[in-house]
């Protein structure tokens, strides 16, 4: 018999919740026990769409960089991978700046609540300053034969930046990222932040 004769929707899906499917507790009366997960948590279309993809993103040391790649691990985990374009410092390598960035206020639900989230972000190394976005050709071929979405949020946004500096990292970094992006085989969208 089907619980006051309701009917609920959820996306696509029809849910039917019959009285045998529910195990009521008596501390707080309405706790749903058996009711198919499957059957209530579904997909909106972006998380649909970023199930199994492979993501590149430039910027992502950045504000919304980061906030990206929060967003996307939070309302996307099933991405597969995240590769960010990352540039070594002098003081410290890539693998510790994406450490860093892991550590911001900002990822501390994930790390406490989906620390395995944090293995789906792998840093390239990087400049969208240097022709090609200064990459290897192996690290090159692997974005060409694996990204299906790319980001470019890289920009310098100092004001007083030398001219030659930033229409070498806006406009040339930009051009190489199109480039890059002629190149990918299974290229299903490519987004400038600006």
């Amino acid at each position: 018999m089907l619980l006051e004769n309701q009917v609920s929707g959820y996306g696509n899906k029809e849910i039917n919740v019959y009285e045998n499917d529910i195990n009521i507790n008596e501390n707080n009366n309405n706790i749903l026990n058996r009711i198919n997960t499957e059957q209530v948590i579904t997909r909106t279309p972006i998380q649909h769409f970023y199930t199994g993809r492979n993501i590149f993103i430039t910027g992502a040391s950045g504000f919304l960089g980061k906030t990206m790649i929060e967003k996307l691990l939070r309302i996307c985990p099933e991405v597969s991978t995240i590769y960010i374009l990352m540039r070594p410092k002098k003081k410290s390598n890539i693998i510790d700046r994406i450490e860093d960035i892991f550590n911001e206020p900002i990822f501390e639900d994930l790390k406490n609540n989906s620390p395995k989230l944090r293995h789906k972000i792998v840093a390239i190394p990087g400049d969208c300053s240097f022709p090609d976005l200064g990459l290897t050709l192996e690290d090159r071929k692997k974005i060409i034969e694996e990204v299906s979405v790319v980001f470019h949020n890289a920009a310098t946004v100092k004001f007083e930046e030398k001219l030659k500096v930033a229409t070498t990292i806006n406009a040339g970094g930009t051009l190489s990222v199109i480039n890059l992006c002629k190149e990918i085989k299974n290229l299903k969208t490519f987004r400038k932040v600006a």
